[in-house]
């Protein structure tokens, strides 16, 4: 008697699990309707090409940086050497 009652205590369970994952999947269905009909993923989608644009923006003045102060290292050490002669 006492194996039944825990395999019935492990099926309510899995039922409970198994609704709970039913009404987050038509929660999550409801918000996606919904932001289409309001247009909030097309905002999402935007905002996350913005994010992508400056990081790679970063990455290319980052580069730039790194350039422009090998540059300003390479005149500085070639006028010291001219300064010298």
């Amino acid at each position: 008697m006492l194996i039944h009652k825990n395999q019935n205590s492990f099926s309510s369970t899995s039922a409970a699990k198994a609704a709970a994952a039913t009404a987050t999947h038509r929660f999550e269905a409801w918000m996606k309707m919904y932001e289409d009909f309001v247009g909030l993923t097309v905002v999402k989608q935007a905002q996350h090409k913005v994010i992508e644009v400056s990081i790679n923006l970063s990455y290319e003045i980052f580069h730039c940086f790194i350039i422009g102060n090998l540059l300003r290292q390479s005149l500085q050490h070639q006028i010291f050497i001219w300064v010298q002669v």
